[in-house]
């Protein structure tokens, strides 16, 4: 019985596929005012795709021990412009990534912008985009 196949089976190999997930989430801040937008409906479809969507946060009340904690950072366009600067500057040095969000009022598809949405392929994209940034990638 010199068989070292566990099953027994003679010519027969069991191959095992193991998926190993991580236990934390995708986490990501959305920093500004996303004005209109139905914010539950949005942190819904985020949660379904994996992640969890935190915030909103004031742009002058963005604080970096928390954003060093988060997988990616989304910054409204509409804020002040040199806060929004600022910080944008800051978490590029410290290697957060981040992308940046056009409100829907001046959203235009022909352009490669990001808008806050529910929609699940816009999410999965921006999630890809995040997870991308600081390994070899230019960032937005």
């Amino acid at each position: 019985m010199g068989n070292s196949n566990p099953t027994g089976a003679v010519g027969r190999r069991l191959v095992f596929s193991v998926t190993i997930r991580s236990a934390r989430r995708f986490q990501v801040m959305l920093v500004g005012d996303p004005l209109e937008t139905d914010i539950t409906r949005i942190r819904h479809a985020w949660r379904s795709a994996g992640a969890d969507l935190l915030g909103p946060v004031d742009v002058s009340e963005t604080g970096m021990d928390e954003c060093l904690r988060l997988d990616g950072v989304l910054i409204f366009l509409d804020a002040d412009a040199g806060l929004t600067q600022r910080l944008a500057d800051l978490l590029e040095s410290l290697d957060v990534p981040f992308l940046f969000l056009m409100p829907d009022a001046v959203f235009d598809e022909g352009h490669a912008v990001y808008r806050l949405s529910g929609d699940a392929g816009e999410i999965e994209e921006m999630i890809r985009k995040l997870s991308c940034q600081g390994k070899g990638t230019v960032r937005h």
